[in-house]
């Protein structure tokens, strides 16, 4: 770079980091790491501190690029008050602030970095990296003050404080047994002696919605004609749900309730009392934590996928043994995949089989004499373990 004007330097840099993928990427993990384990560990939480950290960098970046002089508004764009929300509704303000000035100690130290690599001269780059600095540390402050203000206005809307209480009522049963459940119910507005099926809903964390959540949860309790039902926003983008209910759901069902494709449903199994509202719940969270894995899949049940759970506690041994049963299987289309693994499903009937897969009968014969050659053991005599590995590989595969 030849140019000794201190606003074109940052001009050129802010360029990249609009742009830099992994630069990005790297921010987006320091925001996580700040905002602390346990919300680190909440696959929908830890989703909207990266959508809120992308937002908020290409928000300050692409000011910067425009004119350096300016002073940066904060950008309260739905995700960044989004997760905000949740993270001060949850009595972690500290951990906000943490993720953000991790966030900016890692962006400063990208922006360092690429400054030094543009070869511009020393009082240049000394003038630019004060101008960027003095910006970006007064955008942080500013951002945090008016998040700050906004949510702490908003608790004192009385359905915000509703939604509030259920959250921490739910959690607590969630976490011990409640000392009084008459009281425990009344809180919730919900039977907790009785049947349950519990469920998570979830948007993009891009475009949080919680009507189109509750539209999709209201859906769920008319079409399995449950007598109750418990809604909870447990974040900005997704929804804690339980019906009084002990019939499993219908997949159509879950599929009229997941029309819109941003959306994704995670089911448990059904429970009774206190402890199958726990138990409900945990299934449905963890349906969910490998639906998030699984590209073009929108909804599970935790029977759907109660084997690869078990079998992925230890996830390295299960990518192993997956490797080792199918052997160049693995690497085949996915269509030939689909096809074995419907056939193990479908207790090895070629004409269920050739109806779920939407082909022709002489079509899944012959897939399934190429998954014979391609396997290292002749499927017979092995046809458990390809069935254990076919559906490890559909659910966390990296098809």
């Amino acid at each position: 770079m030849t140019s000794d004007d201190p606003a074109a330097l940052v001009r050129v840099v802010a360029q990249w980091l609009m742009h830099d993928e992994e630069a990005i990427s790297l921010v987006e993990d320091a925001a996580l790491w700040g905002v602390g384990a346990e919300l680190r560990a909440n696959p929908v939480m830890a989703r909207e501190v990266c959508e809120s950290t992308r937002l908020n960098v290409r928000h300050w970046a692409s000011l910067m690029a425009d004119d350096p002089h300016q002073q940066v508004t904060p950008s309260l764009a739905g995700p960044v008050v989004g997760i905000a929300r949740e993270v001060i509704r949850r009595d972690s303000e500290g951990s906000l602030a943490s993720a953000y000035h991790v966030a900016k100690d890692e962006a400063w130290r990208l922006w360092m970095q690429r400054s030094f690599e543009t070869g511009a001269d020393a009082q240049t780059l000394s003038a630019a990296l004060d101008l960027a600095f003095e910006s970006l540390s007064s955008w942080i402050e500013a951002t945090l003050s008016q998040l700050g203000a906004l949510i702490r206005q908003e608790r004192q809307d009385l359905q915000w404080q509703t939604h509030t209480q259920r959250l921490a009522m739910a959690t607590k049963v969630l976490d011990e047994d409640p000392p009084d459940i008459d009281a425990a119910e009344r809180g919730l507005g919900y039977k907790l002696r009785g049947a349950h099926l519990a469920g998570v809903l979830w948007t993009d964390a891009s475009t949080p919605d919680q009507a189109a959540l509750r539209r999709a949860a209201n859906t769920l309790r008319t079409r399995a004609d449950a007598p109750r039902m418990l809604a909870v926003p447990a974040s900005a983008s997704s929804l804690w749900l339980w019906i009084g209910s002990a019939k499993p759901i219908d997949p159509r069902i879950l599929a009229e309730a997941t029309t819109d494709r941003t959306m994704g449903l995670a089911v448990g199994g059904p429970g009774i009392g206190v402890d199958g509202f726990r138990s409900s719940h945990f299934e449905a969270v963890s349906a969910q934590r490998l639906l998030l894995r699984s590209a073009g899949r929108q909804f599970a049940t935790f029977d759907d996928i109660a084997l690869v759970h078990i079998a992925t506690q230890n996830e390295q041994a299960a990518h192993a043994y997956v490797s080792r049963v199918l052997g160049q299987l693995l690497s085949a289309d996915r269509d030939l995949l689909d096809t074995v693994r419907t056939y193990v499903r479908e207790g090895h009937s070629v004409a269920r089989t050739a109806q779920a897969v939407f082909a022709h009968r002489n079509t899944v014969l012959s897939r399934l004499k190429r998954a014979e050659q391609l396997l290292p053991q002749r499927y017979a005599a092995n046809s458990l373990d390809v069935g254990v590995a076919l559906e490890i590989d559909h659910w966390i595969g990296q098809h």
